[in-house]
């Protein structure tokens, strides 16, 4: 059941892709569909990948990140991050990020296009994606 949701959102995110030029990270949409009953799962992911992007960028400055090292480096450090916060955020009431790979994807995404774009790209696969999930028969939880 929840690999139809994940295929569902790739579907979508290679069609809003085509229509729009906007990419919302191909298997992200479908993982955040099923996380929508978890906000605080989403935050915690959104805040990861905007921190991960943000220290690539940084990094950029004294490395040589490009292509497939810049991607690897955005996918460790999102790793990084997220067992951070499930090591010393967690006993706080913070919640656990989506996967471990997702934030990393949405790293690059924002890296490539650009918070807002990236964060709009996302939120209206994300949403196709539930919509077409709950009509499809399949429930979200």
């Amino acid at each position: 059941m929840y690999d139809n949701v994940v295929i569902i959102g790739v579907l979508a995110s290679l069609l809003f892709s085509e229509l729009t030029g906007l990419s919302a990270g191909l298997v992200v949409p479908g993982y955040l569909a099923l996380s929508l009953h978890t906000p605080g799962r989403l935050v915690s992911t959104l805040a990861v990948a905007l921190a991960a992007a943000l220290l690539c960028r940084v990094l950029s400055g004294y490395l040589i990140l490009y292509g497939r090292r810049r991607f690897g480096v955005q996918l460790l450090l999102a790793f990084l991050l997220s067992a951070l916060l499930g090591r010393f955020a967690a006993p706080l009431g913070i919640s656990d990020v989506i996967g471990v790979l997702i934030p990393g994807i949405l790293a690059r995404e924002i890296d490539r296009q650009g918070v807002r774009d990236a964060l709009l790209a996302v939120g209206i696969v994300t949403a196709a994606t539930a919509l077409l999930a709950l009509l499809g028969g399949y429930p979200l939880l």
